[in-house]
């Protein structure tokens, strides 16, 4: 697997877990990291024993609206979900 600079990628069981890492920038995809979102869903692809992708990302805030371009730009067929997390 290789290294990345913006994102982690990592598989448990049937679960591959992609992670933007960017927290600093509320994990805004550039480009760098756009070519590194693609490339995780192309291993994704080809591991015949994962089933499920899930996409995240680390930090207390996020931009919710670039995320879903990127997927629908690059997965056409990736159905996002999003858990909202209330905080009292």
């Amino acid at each position: 697997m290789p290294e990345y600079a913006n994102i982690t990628y990592e598989t448990k069981g049937r679960l591959a877990y992609v992670t933007i890492s960017r927290p600093d920038r509320r994990n805004a995809i550039d480009p760098n990291t756009s070519r590194e979102l693609r490339d995780a869903f192309e291993a994704f692809k080809s591991e015949d024993n994962v089933w499920v992708a899930i996409l995240t990302g680390t930090g207390e805030r996020r931009a919710r609206a670039p995320l879903r371009r990127a997927v629908r730009r690059h997965h056409a067929r990736v159905r996002v979900l999003e858990a909202n997390h209330r905080r009292d």
